[in-house]
């Protein structure tokens, strides 16, 4: 299963918002942690959308959740590059941590 927002996201956003974050939310790191995370580096253009802010702070950001990553001491790959790129590091970044042979390859 790939997750697109978990509660480091919500942590690091309660952060930002309101300068600290609810206690419910990290028991949640603590009791659901996932196998690997994909920490997608700043290097797309950015784009608006509702929910998007911070179009000029993406590298301090990008360091909040390297940081609660880091701390925590759980797995991660920074994710970079353009259109396929992007995704065949992904995939193989899933695949090393996984150690999946080939053929089982997406």
């Amino acid at each position: 299963m790939i997750c697109d927002t978990e509660f480091i996201v919500n942590k690091v956003w309660c952060d930002e918002k309101f300068g600290e974050c609810h206690s419910w939310i990290e028991e949640m790191i603590v009791r659901h942690p996932y196998d690997l995370y994909l920490l997608c580096n700043t290097d797309l253009a950015w784009e608006a959308d509702p929910l998007r802010e911070n179009p000029d702070d993406r590298d301090r950001l990008l360091m909040m959740y390297k940081y609660e990553l880091e701390s925590r001491n759980l797995p991660y790959a920074l994710i970079s590059g353009v259109g396929d790129e992007r995704s065949k590091m992904a995939i193989e970044a899933i695949t090393q941590y996984f150690k999946l042979p080939t053929a089982h390859r997406p």
